[in-house]
């Protein structure tokens, strides 16, 4: 697992982020209510729902606070068949849940990863196109 170096800084609401958090690589989608994420990270495990993904991150709501820089496992729940990735926290909203920066994906898992961000992407453009035909 690569090893990362996190520089902490406080936002507006108790909020934590990374230096990096404002300097996305991909454009993130929102991904409804149906789809979840197994995480383990420093001993615990859960089961949080994805609230937004993108090819190199994702934000799942959790009432558990992780550090930043915590690294974190994840076995994705989707229709594309098993997604396992490697992810780091770098962006902490207490109450809420944290942003994750993937780290480490097998090719086969980046490639159903690749296909579920599409198939979110295409299901949101066609809600919004219906939206502005009402």
């Amino acid at each position: 697992m690569a090893s990362l170096t996190v520089q902490e800084t406080a936002v507006a609401g108790g909020e934590r982020q990374s230096g990096s958090y404002f300097r996305r690589r991909a454009s993130r989608v929102a991904t409804g209510e149906d789809l979840y994420t197994f995480w383990s990270c420093d001993g615990r495990e859960g089961l949080s729902r994805i609230r937004d993904l993108s090819l190199s991150g994702l934000f799942i709501e959790s009432p558990v606070e992780q550090e930043l820089g915590a690294p974190m496992k994840l076995d994705f729940l989707a229709g594309e068949g098993p997604i396992r990735a490697n992810a780091a926290v770098c962006y902490v909203k207490p109450g809420q849940g944290v942003g994750l920066k993937l780290i480490a994906i097998h090719q086969q898992d980046f490639e159903r990863f690749a296909g579920l961000i599409q198939r979110k992407r295409t299901k949101a453009e066609a809600c919004c196109a219906s939206q502005v035909q009402q």
